[in-house]
């Protein structure tokens, strides 16, 4: 889901799944979660970001499985409650790179990714990153130069 979206990982914690607009289909982000507070981002909400149909399929399914809580959280821990980012780093995101044979990232190494795809497929990135501070994420991870040839 990060890499599909650009969303950061405090923010796919915090996802809740009335953020998801199923019709549009968007994702909206509210909150996010660091050390499993949630934290309101008023000031720095996303512009929806456009979900691929795949990943809205994945979604789709993961929905029957996901634990139930009371925050009705996308990606919570077993019991439905908000996921710490140690579990997340080495119970999840650590052994899906090893199986997949992958060298090991950073997590926020996939917001970067998707940044680079968005160039890529000629899709400008400020139009789906989250803006702060008045320059866009393109701008501060060093994608400046290339978007502009978009």
């Amino acid at each position: 889901t990060a890499v599909m979206t650009g969303l950061r990982e405090g923010e796919l914690l915090g996802l809740q799944w009335g953020d998801i607009d199923w019709n549009s289909p968007t994702v909206r982000v509210r909150r996010q979660y660091t050390n499993g507070d949630s934290r309101a981002e008023v000031e720095a909400l996303a512009p929806n970001s456009q979900l691929a149909a795949g990943l809205l399929d994945a979604l789709r399914v993961w929905r029957l499985k996901c634990p139930k809580g009371d925050h009705d959280l996308v990606f919570p821990n077993g019991k439905g409650n908000p996921e710490s980012h140690s579990n997340l780093l080495q119970r999840g995101f650590y052994p899906a790179l090893r199986r997949a044979k992958l060298r090991k990232i950073r997590f926020h190494d996939l917001r970067h990714t998707f940044c680079s795809l968005l160039i890529k497929n000629r899709e400008p990135p400020q139009d789906q990153l989250m803006i702060k501070n008045g320059r866009s994420s393109q701008q501060r991870v060093g994608h400046k130069l290339l978007a502009d040839h978009v």
